[in-house]
């Protein structure tokens, strides 16, 4: 009994870290803890918000991009129709003006041949018949007609070149037929009378 006395007592066991009760965080720690999580949580709040940001400027630049290209086209497709249409427009220019030359030259010609033919006959006639006037000058070389803008006489006279006045569907004028001109009979009539008495 006095040996077992002697023997030194067993040594209690260390228990396992498992089984060790956790420490309950303190307040102090509880607070940082949340604030972590709240910065965690406004950073990625933050990041989210910078990347649909990014998107939304992205999809703006993109539109404005198509927006820039799409008046870009349009406008190159309206210098194009108007170089288009001024070529059009210059050439259509150059075949009337081609056609009012022929035209005039044609009828300058025609005019001076039936000058020619009626100054040969005008001195062919005997003084007594161009006294006359009535029966030779005006209604053999002159028409009295009222204005109509669908004659054919009228397609080149369009106004009187003595009081520079425009026809109307009352005008009575008066028309040349050795060159076709037309006037108003209140102008012409005197001027062919005046002229008569000189010749």
């Amino acid at each position: 009994d006095a040996a077992a006395a002697l023997e030194p007592a067993p040594m209690a066991k260390p228990l396992a870290p498992a089984s060790l009760p956790k420490p309950k965080p303190t307040a102090e720690q509880q607070r940082a803890l949340r604030e972590r999580e709240a910065a965690a949580k406004a950073e990625a709040a933050r990041r989210e918000e910078e990347r649909a940001l990014k998107d939304t400027v992205e999809a703006i630049r993109r539109r404005e991009e198509k927006e820039a290209a799409r008046r870009e086209q349009g406008k190159k497709r309206k210098e194009e129709e108007r170089a288009r249409k001024a070529a059009e427009r210059a050439e259509r220019e150059q075949r009337e003006r081609e056609a009012r030359e022929t035209a005039e030259f044609l009828r300058d010609q025609e005019t001076k041949r039936v000058t020619a033919q009626q100054e040969a006959e005008r001195h062919e006639r005997s003084r007594e018949l161009r006294a006359r006037f009535d029966e030779v000058f005006v209604d053999q070389q002159t028409r009295l007609l009222m204005y109509n803008k669908d004659d054919p006489a009228f397609e080149m006279n369009k106004d009187c070149t003595i009081c520079f006045t425009d026809f109307d569907e009352s005008t009575y004028t008066r028309v040349i037929l050795a060159c076709g001109h037309a006037f108003c009979q209140t102008c012409i009539d005197p001027w062919l009378l005046q002229r008569f008495d000189e010749a």
